[in-house]
């Protein structure tokens, strides 16, 4: 009996000693570890048993995740003042409290967490002008350049880091309604490389963190676009059945024009690959990037434009696994390469996508913007004479004519650079 309850303290012990903390060992049962995992902000209980092919932790290596990462006066400033993520820096005296851990665990991939001794990094210390009276636990460096890093914020909380580390996060989504498809898909295969179309869908008028993180990491590779608060029919045309928040990638047979007065009157034909969680896991970073991997590997041969499949750098997205692989092993996302039963589907859409949905229950069509406005415009057209028709029509004709001959002029300008820290232009993307 004392020696089972010796063994259940060591192995307590040794499990919150680990530096590299991937998880919260909770208890030992019988010949089974309960372990508790943080899985996209939602706690859940894992049982596995001893002995098996899993390590004493019960995590495979593709399950292993480093939250926390020891910081050094040699490379503090290359790895959070130079990374544009938002960075979390925990300040201890040898120990961690299990809150702040919990947090890492929680923000995986969308947050980097760092820690500094105390006492071992003293200089480091002095030079980041850390207030040792009131000895914050932690402080909170936003997204962004080394300059917007400068607006550092020392908290007292795991609640505060986390409101602040996320917040500072920019939206770099295009946000469109499906009538504006076409413009969507003009942005994702103009760019050099031309980029695969995702849309994030979400019950909400801001896209979820790890939405965000994923769309900043890997905007080289994706355009990202995000239909807030999607109706029913807005899913239809997608043919979307997955619930909310979601993800699809488009994958066009072809994208005939690169004409602006000519995309909303094309037939567009391409298939829809959904991120199912029965197939792909939960909806957190790690199942994201692996599925996009896949994705981006599979199918960008078949993007319109110059696709830059023939570049083994953007085929595997070299520069972001680099990344990646400090935090996971991405060595198990290779395994994706082979896998092609994604299921997906075609979809036939003309000219404005949802058009053909627009048709309400009582036979009313639906319409964008205010209803009482579009009744008083149809009143005044009724009273219009046919000579103020005819002068309007003419006017109308010469304006389009000369318009016409304004842009044939205007030389082609690159679309703005996006700002720090704010929302991301159709920016052309050079690898």
């Amino acid at each position: 009996m004392m020696l089972g309850i010796l063994h259940t303290i060591l192995f307590l012990v040794a499990a919150l000693s680990l530096s590299t903390n991937y998880v919260v060992l909770l208890a030992n049962a019988a010949n089974e570890e309960k372990i508790e995992i943080i899985d996209d902000g939602r706690v859940v209980k894992k049982t596995v048993h001893v002995g098996g092919q899993k390590d004493e932790m019960g995590f495979t290596d593709e399950e292993k995740f480093q939250d926390l990462f020891q910081l050094t006066e040699d490379d503090f400033e290359e790895r959070v003042l130079e990374s544009p993520d938002p960075w979390i820096i925990l300040f201890h005296n040898g120990m961690i409290e299990k809150p702040w851990k919990t947090l890492a665990v929680a923000l995986r991939g969308i947050v980097w967490f760092g820690t500094i001794h105390k006492l071992e990094q003293e200089d480091l210390i002095d030079e980041m002008k850390y207030p040792l009276k009131k000895a914050p636990p932690a402080r909170v460096y936003p997204w962004g350049s080394s300059r917007l890093k400068k607006k550092w914020t020392d908290v007292a909380s795991p609640a505060e880091a986390k409101t602040l580390a996320i917040q500072s996060l920019p939206d770099p989504t295009m946000k469109f309604v499906p009538d504006e498809l076409h413009e969507f898909l003009f942005a994702s295969y103009s760019t050099v490389p031309s980029r695969l179309p995702v849309v994030f869908f979400a019950k909400a008028e801001t896209l979820t963190p790890v939405f965000k993180s994923v769309a900043l990491h890997y905007h080289n590779y994706f355009n990202f676009g995000f239909i807030q608060n999607p109706t029913k029919d807005d899913m239809d045309v997608f043919q979307y059945r997955l619930g909310l928040p979601g993800m699809i990638v488009l994958i066009a047979k072809d994208f005939a024009t690169t004409d602006p007065d000519a995309r909303e009157n094309l037939d567009y034909d391409f298939n829809v690959i959904s991120y199912s969680p029965k197939s792909q896991g939960a909806l957190n970073y790690m199942n994201i990037v692996k599925f996009l991997y896949g994705v981006n590997y599979e199918f960008r041969k078949t993007l319109p434009g110059m696709n830059h499949a023939d570049d083994e750098e953007i085929l595997e997205m070299e520069e972001e696994m680099e990344m990646e692989k400090l935090r996971f092993n991405v060595k198990y996302v290779d395994k994706i390469k082979e896998v092609t039963t994604y299921d997906p589907f075609r979809v036939n859409v003309k000219g404005s996508p949802s058009a053909k949905a627009k048709a309400s229950s009582d036979g009313k069509e639906k319409v964008k913007g205010d209803k009482v406005k579009g009744k008083e415009e149809k009143e005044k057209t009724k009273k219009k004479t046919k000579t103020e028709k005819k002068t309007e029509k003419k006017k109308k004709k010469d304006e389009h004519k000369e318009n016409k001959k304004k842009e044939e002029k205007k030389e082609e300008t690159p679309p703005e650079e996006y700002e720090e820290g704010r929302k991301f232009g159709n920016k052309k993307t050079e690898l």
